[in-house]
């Protein structure tokens, strides 16, 4: 198994982003944006998917100047050392949020499908199909994505169409929430959530060239902060700020309250399927990123020894966290600071490097 992607278009781009940048709704997200934006917390994820764009989208225009993979092109601005060092940046912000991830899905399972297993079975379960997904590609990881979009989609309106009964405009209000430039500011903030946006530009050598790359993060990240958001809206909607707050899995919450028949009354177990599936293929694109970063800096042939390895690395860290709300403070502390540093630092960086590259390289040129 080689670590190179292979070739790929711009829907299955479409499709990693998307899911990568999406999993977390499924987590606590919308509850957090409900305690700091109230009723605006509709808005933290366009601002949180407008912060990410420009930068990611700098880095794209690098792609179009010097093409390659990330790695070739830091390679080729900031030399050996300097490719080094943001490789591991980005090594170490894929691999902590597959860990986190991993943990909190296994700990939201045992909370509603299946309260009596053991917690290490079912989080080495997650880790054993993470790994079996990693050995078998990218191509394969992104292709399952793309077609689980419309699922995704699907169900999404579904439930939207379904609680319509209980919306109540008014729990909006008051309309600014806790007031707007405490929303924007949060959204810039937490634009670390998007970090899979990059997704597509660490393996851009797979697309055919930089508009792949526009079209994959304007599609992938636009779809999911457009959806994200809408679902914030509801969510408010239907519980209210204050109840909002509280709630420790806001999606399973939501789903709960459909109501079909007196013969069809809980829906919500179909929907724990699909957050679990979307759960693993995002774990599973942080996963194979991170090695092949590993790949690439270590000069290897094949990921595939590694895969074992790093798996039960990352089990072994996703259990040490004391407990669940541990793991969701971490994860908010490494997305708002950490993570942030992938998003606005590195990109913007590269880009002015390969501004300065090309404007020195016409005036040789004239010269």
């Amino acid at each position: 198994m080689s670590f190179q992607p292979g070739r790929m278009g711009t829907a299955e781009g479409i499709g990693l982003i998307f899911v990568i940048t999406f999993a977390k709704i499924f987590l606590s997200t919308p509850a957090r944006a409900a305690e700091i934006s109230a009723g605006l917390s509709w808005l933290s994820p366009l601002v949180a998917a407008a912060a990410t764009f420009l930068p990611v989208l700098l880095l794209n225009f690098v792609f179009k100047w010097i093409p390659g993979d990330l790695y070739s092109i830091t390679r080729k601005l900031c030399g050996r050392w300097g490719a080094v060092l943001i490789a591991l940046f980005y090594i170490g912000i894929f691999l902590s949020d597959a860990a986190l991830l991993l943990r909190q899905f296994a700990e939201n399972t045992l909370l509603t499908a299946l309260p009596d297993a053991e917690f290490s079975l079912v989080i080495t379960v997650y880790g054993l199909i993470v790994g079996v997904l990693v050995y078998l590609g990218i191509e394969a990881i992104a292709r399952s994505s793309y077609l689980l979009m419309p699922f995704i989609v699907g169900s999404m309106l579904l439930i939207f169409l379904m609680l319509s009964p209980l919306y109540n405009l008014y729990n909006l209000a008051p309309w600014l929430g806790n007031g707007l430039g405490t929303t924007v500011k949060a959204g810039m903030l937490t634009a670390g959530i998007n970090i899979g946006a990059i997704v597509a530009i660490v393996m851009a050598s797979s697309f055919q060239n930089y508009r792949n790359l526009n079209a994959c993060l304007v599609f992938g990240l636009g779809s999911s902060a457009l959806i994200k958001s809408v679902f914030f809206v509801i969510y408010v909607m239907v519980f209210g700020v204050a109840v909002a707050q509280e709630k420790t899995l806001p999606f399973f919450e939501t789903a709960r309250l459909v109501y079909l028949s007196r013969y069809l009354q809980r829906i919500e177990a179909v929907f724990i399927l699909l957050w679990v599936i979307v759960g693993i293929i995002s774990i599973a694109i942080s996963v194979y990123i991170g090695l092949y970063l590993i790949s690439r800096l270590l000069k290897l042939p094949t990921m595939a020894p590694l895969i074992p390895v790093v798996m039960l690395i990352l089990i072994e860290l996703a259990m040490i966290p004391d407990d669940i709300t541990t793991t969701i403070n971490l994860d908010y502390e490494l997305l708002s600071t950490y993570y942030n540093g992938g998003i606005y630092v590195f990109p913007v960086l590269l880009f002015v490097m390969a501004y300065l590259k090309k404007r020195k390289h016409n005036k040789a040129a004239v010269a």
